[in-house]
């Protein structure tokens, strides 16, 4: 058995903590750099790995310390400024990220993934020509950046550029054929332009890099329903299931495919049933078309009226969502699922106590309204009130323990007060109902992390 290297020097330390990190050992990793410190108490590159160690075990205060003490001792140091923007940006403090990443780009004009990074705070922010800006910057030094072409692509998707957008998916793929995020996000802008057929070969693609991805076969079927290709749209749903029996989506597209198969003239409650349809897919303008015909064939429609308001809440169109939510309560003022949009888009606006007498209505008219619950603890949450917030999101669990939603509320909440183990088994419960679902994934992490693994 060989035996081990002495370490002696800070530069020994500090390349044995950088291999610990690369393997996962933060604990190691940090007792190197402390020793690579001591030894060397101007050892800039240690501070700022010993600072990436901390962000990477989610400890950000100290994070923050050692990469302002590297930028102390050595004011020139880029990387020590780009991760210290990393670590406001995951904190949301944008602004200062901002300014961080500009003194990087400062100090390295070339710093592709400073301005890439950059360009992703600025969409954040909702400044997208900055975000595109600074994209664009990126590919100019970097023709082979396909994340920034990715990037750009889903602010061009934002902005309505549908033909720009599937330019630079189309470029990030071309780059990297196996990057399933471009083929996705291409897919759903085919949809959007109604280029069925080519959304219909980018799900394909997604499905032949991932056999166990739901969502994609979802997508392809919800394609085929729309061409009116029935059989191939129940076959898709149908396997959806399969991988994941629990998916609501792929229940409810699968009963519209059934039922659109058997149906010739169109009545008004098929508009509206393809209409929730769409936006449950997120094609808002496709659904609010189609709520709009329900509408105009039955003005009584207050599912019709709900859907069209969930539609223009998610565009941001939060007057017009107000107006549907009311009409629908006007017309049926006992249907708890407009009370449920009427207070969300309260929450959109931050107006959290009227969120949150909503919700109750909801409540009210229906104790088992679980997306109710879930949304009223997420209210609390904001309001600092996280035992009523616990209180209700365990309750929505209880309710619908397939739905996501309330355990990421729980468990983030759980989080916040550092209670890593409940919010850990949340996230991991979250993730067995969506495994794709990159949120849930972070927080996890954050979660394992803090609690000292």
């Amino acid at each position: 058995m060989a035996k081990a290297e002495k370490l002696t020097s800070a530069e020994d330390y500090f390349n044995s903590a950088n291999a610990y990190h690369d393997k996962g050992d933060y604990e190691q990793a940090i007792k190197d750099l402390d020793q690579a410190i001591q030894l060397d108490s101007n050892y800039v590159k240690a501070y700022n790995l010993r600072g990436i160690v901390y962000k990477d075990k989610g400890d950000r205060a100290q994070a923050f310390k050692d990469f302002t003490k590297a930028i102390q001792l050595d004011p020139k140091y880029s990387k020590a400024y780009y991760n210290r923007g990393s670590a406001n940006h995951d904190q949301g403090n944008y602004d200062q990220a901002i300014k961080d990443l500009d003194q990087a780009i400062r100090l390295d004009p070339n710093y592709v993934n400073a301005y890439n990074l950059r360009g992703i705070i600025y969409n954040d922010k909702g400044e997208r020509e900055h975000a595109i800006e600074n994209y664009t910057k990126a590919i100019q030094l970097d023709p082979k950046c396909f994340r920034a072409y990715f990037n750009r692509g889903n602010v061009y998707d934002d902005q309505g550029n549908y033909d720009q957008a599937i330019r630079d998916f189309s470029q990030a793929i071309k780059l990297d054929s196996s990057y399933l995020n471009a083929y996705i996000n291409r897919s759903v802008t085919y949809t959007k332009i109604k280029e069925h057929d080519k959304a219909i070969e980018d799900y394909t693609q997604v499905i032949r890099i991932n056999p166990k991805n739901a969502d994609a076969y979802i997508g392809r079927g919800y394609n085929y329903l729309v061409k009116s290709d029935y059989e191939k749209a129940i076959a898709d749903f149908e396997k959806a299931l399969l991988i994941n029996p629990n998916h609501e989506n792929a229940i409810q597209y699968l009963e519209a495919a059934k039922q659109a198969a058997n149906v010739s003239q169109p009545k008004a409650s098929d508009y509206t049933m393809r209409g929730a349809a769409s936006l449950e897919q997120g094609l808002y303008d496709q659904a609010i078309a189609d709520l709009n015909k329900a509408i105009q064939m039955d003005p009584n429609d207050y599912i019709a009226y709900d859907c069209r308001g969930s539609s223009y809440l998610a565009k941001g169109n939060l007057d017009q969502a107000f107006k549907d939510f009311d009409q629908a309560i006007r017309i049926n003022p006992k249907y708890s699922d407009a009370y449920f949009g009427h207070g969300t888009s309260y929450a959109f606006k931050k107006d959290y106590d009227r969120a949150i007498t909503d919700f109750d209505e909801a409540i009210r008219l229906n104790p088992k309204d679980s997306p109710s619950y879930s949304s009223r603890g997420s209210a609390y949450f904001v309001k600092g009130n996280y035992e009523k917030g616990i209180e209700d999101t365990t309750k929505a669990i209880k309710l619908n323990p397939n739905s996501a939603a309330p355990y990421l509320s729980r468990g983030f909440a759980y989080y916040s007060k550092g209670i890593y183990d409940k919010a850990i088994t949340d996230f991991e419960a979250a993730l067995q109902i969506r495994p794709d679902d990159e949120y849930a994934k972070k927080n996890l992490e954050l979660a394992r992390k803090a609690r000292g693994r």
